[in-house]
């Protein structure tokens, strides 16, 4: 049977669902010791003095660092780490803590509760500097430097990490030829990722075999592996990373942290296991969020709805260090624009460093937040032109009959169901009668995006993965994949590929990822893994059905043209009676030399492959396709606003999603059920509060919003408007991020709509709904804020 395209029932569940799953935080050891970090209180001071001394009296504690004891053993984060040559973290700063969570010590103990004690006996001195939480302000050219040691090395020359800027067209033209331009300064949140398990890390260093073995929740088990040989200099044949059970990643555990570092480096001095498993406030603090971004832009129409220019200027807040910033808002932006045609664009943005905890990796990197403004402008110019958005969002969108269509600034669409997608949300609103059954304050809202499946990052200037498949003697297979899972469904949609392509039944087919000795590749982030490491799945799979064919078509007598595969057995096409196993071909390649082929060696069949996207790095001028496909979404809410008290419901979601070829359609609906709820929780509360001291004042689950199972709709209706890629060998797009794009755009413009209340900041919270209702009564005595 053919695998792909088939409902089959996720592999993976049966060993969580009986509580068999085991974690990082689950793992004990011989000998194991706990650490604990110590962190900064304030968000940017010096450090004066330190004293240990006491700490390390304390019983149990058989290890105390700080940044001063490791600054010539422990190097800063490079090229590997992060993909970005600016050296600007430490495992533990030495004399300058950048935001509240930084870490400035770190204690190994006999147990976590001495380790705890210990980290209230060390004895730090600040002198308090001062803080910077708005990017706009930390810009300024009479800023304190954040990182003063990256100025005095010539690397950046101000509190600016790195700038970035797109050309196309000619936009002054735009402007002049434009019938009407809409603008605004639009503001997106700092979410974080809030995977339902902390990060944490067990290490182990076995003196007598010189090996370290660390078992971390990360979603990059090679990059951790290659990010700890260099900042701790030992070799990286030497290092074995594995993944356990992981619970959850979301983008918030791809790259190299700290608390890896610092329980690597431990376990090297002290020779005993040390585990760090970070509580949920250190999450908040001290890991990534997502990058919140402040957009000063505009768009230019015709007055039959043509877009003709698109211009913006985009400030990033960073927060204290780099992590993956830098490529957030290059491909973020990049991406984020589309689909619609834009003839002419200009954009410039900057990426600053705060006083915040760092801005990194969050689910669909950076397209949301660009997404937000540009569909945001679009509702805005519909209300102008007195047209709906839907129409003007599909008027402008590339078509699917137009692909492969290149974008003025050179994204390559290779094909895209988003045209449809947007007319079959169309056909649904109509169908529900969500506008002819309204009530007074309710709204609909409109979004859609086209998401990256994988990407070229413009540092790194790679984007490939491996996979190794071998033939077992009995007949199963294997396949070995660099990929990180944690819970995606990997193990059964990669399954499914191999079992086609290489012609066994599902139930002979294993997937081991999570491993670094395993064949080399980038992890499991970005909608990749059916994209880019399926790709390559699909060329082993080619090939080990050669060195199959070969040897059938030996003993069968025939030639390999006439052979076909399926459920295991290997025959001649139209004699289905003249056959041989697949198990039985194996047989003969492991222990059977001279019933092989002439020439052929006796040896397992098996191949490692990989798959490099064919895309391209930007020009000097932000121009390019680093895009393999595009997966695309199309999505509208009705919602119910409480003018009384500014809060939004939402009665009814519809989503559309063009993902090629689905190779497993439930997985892919509850990829997309899963990714929804974290674009309305950033639309609707999701936000790290800072005071102007830089303090968390939310970090914790009884101050920090998340969407409750009451407060998202039933995400039921999905609509499959799949159009195979023409670019990857299966027709396969990605899946996993393209549904929490639409929600923030989708629900400001469903308030809009509601209550003629445009939010300009996210997020969209009843005090400011309230104060936009009362603020329009005043403006027009009598209006219920409604558009219609």
């Amino acid at each position: 049977m053919a695998y792909i395209g088939q409902r089959v029932l996720r592999k993976e569940d049966y060993h969580i669902l009986m509580g068999r799953s085991r974690f990082v935080a689950d793992m004990k050891l011989p000998g194991m010791l706990y650490a604990k970090v110590l962190r900064s209180p304030f968000a940017h001071a010096r450090i004066k003095s330190m004293d240990k001394s006491a700490a390390e009296r304390l019983n149990g504690v058989v290890a105390v660092v700080t940044g001063e004891d490791i600054k010539d053993k422990v190097a800063y984060w490079g090229q590997i780490g992060t993909g970005w040559p600016v050296g600007d973290r430490r495992a533990l700063t030495i004399d300058k803590v950048h935001f509240v969570g930084d870490e400035v010590a770190v204690v190994a103990a006999e147990n976590p509760y001495a380790a705890m004690d210990a980290l209230e006996l060390i004895e730090v001195d600040y002198e308090e500097l001062p803080v910077y939480t708005d990017p706009e302000k930390a810009m300024q050219a009479e800023a304190e430097l954040i990182h003063p040691e990256l100025v005095e090395q010539r690397i950046i020359e101000s509190n600016i990490l790195s700038r970035y800027k797109l050309r196309a067209g000619d936009i002054t033209k735009a402007e002049k030829e434009a019938d009407l331009i809409v603008s605004g300064r639009f503001y997106s949140n700092r979410p974080v990722c809030n995977a339902l398990e902390p990060h944490g890390v067990l290490a182990s260093y076995d003196q007598y075999l010189d090996k370290l073995t660390v078992w971390s929740s990360t979603q990059v088990a090679h990059l951790v592996r290659d990010g700890l040989s260099e900042v701790l200099r030992y070799p990286a044949n030497n290092i074995h990373v594995m993944v356990p059970d992981m619970g959850g990643g979301f983008g918030s555990k791809a790259e190299l942290f700290a608390h890896e570092v610092l329980a690597a480096y431990l376990s090297l001095v002290t020779k005993r296991p040390v585990s760090l498993i970070l509580d949920r406030t250190e999450v908040f603090q001290a890991c990534t969020s997502r990058c919140s971004q402040i957009h000063y832009a505009e768009l230019m129409l015709k007055k039959d709805g043509t877009f003709i220019g698109y211009r913006s200027k985009i400030v990033q807040d960073q927060g204290g260090y780099a992590s993956w910033g830098t490529q957030v808002i290059q491909i973020g932006t990049h991406v984020g624009m589309l689909p619609y045609k834009y003839p002419n664009v200009w954009v410039d943005g900057v990426d600053v460093y705060t006083n915040k905890n760092p801005g990194g990796a969050y689910r669909a990197f950076g397209v949301p937040q660009t997404s937000y403004v540009r569909d945001s402008l679009v509702h805005m110019a519909a209300v102008k032109l007195g047209v709906t958005p839907e129409n003007l969002m599909l008027k402008n969108t590339v078509k699917g009959d137009e692909c492969p269509y290149t974008m003025a600034s050179g994204q390559v669409i290779d094909s895209t169901g988003i045209d449809a997608a947007i007319e079959k949300v169309m056909e649904e609103v109509k169908r529900l009668g969500w506008q002819t059954n309204r009530k007074p304050y309710q709204g609909i809202g409109w979004g859609c995006t086209l998401k990256h499946s994988s990407c070229r990052h413009p540092q790194i200037d790679t984007d490939y993965d491996s996979v190794r498949v071998r033939i077992e003697p009995d007949g199963t297979v294997t396949v070995f994949t660099s990929a990180c899972p944690h819970g995606q469904g990997i193990e059964t949609t990669l399954g499914q590929i191999c079992a086609d392509q290489v012609g066994v039944s599902l139930d002979k087919v294993r997937v081991i990822g999570n491993d670094s000795q395993g064949p080399h590749g980038l992890g499991t982030w970005g909608s990749r893994t059916i994209t880019i490491t399926g790709s390559a799945l699909k060329r082993a799979g080619d090939v080990i059905k050669e060195k199959l064919f070969k040897v059938a078509a030996f003993k069968l007598e025939v030639g390999e043209g006439d052979l076909q595969i399926a459920e295991n057995w290997i025959s001649v096409k139209g004699v289905p009676s003249k056959k041989i196993s697949v198990q039985d071909v194996a047989i003969l390649c492991h222990f059977h030399t001279h019933d092989l082929p002439p020439g052929m060696e006796a040896g397992p069949i098996e191949t490692t492959q990989s798959y490099d996207s064919p895309t391209t790095r930007l020009d000097e001028n932000g121009r390019g396709n680093m895009v393999v496909s595009y997966n695309g979404a199309a999505h509208a809410a009705l919602v119910q606003v409480d003018p009384g008290t500014g809060k939004v419901d939402i009665l009814d979601y519809l989503m559309a999603d063009d993902s090629g070829v689905v190779i497993n359609p439930m997985i892919v609906e509850g990829q997309h059920q899963g990714s929804v709820p974290f674009g309305l929780g950033q639309a609707l509360g999701e936000d790290l509060i800072y005071d102007e001291n830089g303090q968390l004042l939310n970090g914790n689950y009884r101050d920090y919003y998340i969407p409750l199972a009451t407060d998202v709709p039933d995400l039921r209706k999905f609509y499959d408007c799949g159009v195979p890629s023409r670019v990857t060998p299966l027709g396969q797009k990605g899946a996993g991020e393209s549904g929490n794009v639409p929600p923030l755009a989708v629900v400001a413009n469903a308030v809009e709509d509601a209550t003629g209340v445009r939010i300009t900041e996210l997020p969209v919270t009843p005090d400011k709904v309230l104060l936009g209702i009362k603020k329009a009564k005043t403006t027009r005595p009598g209006s219920n804020g409604g558009r219609r």
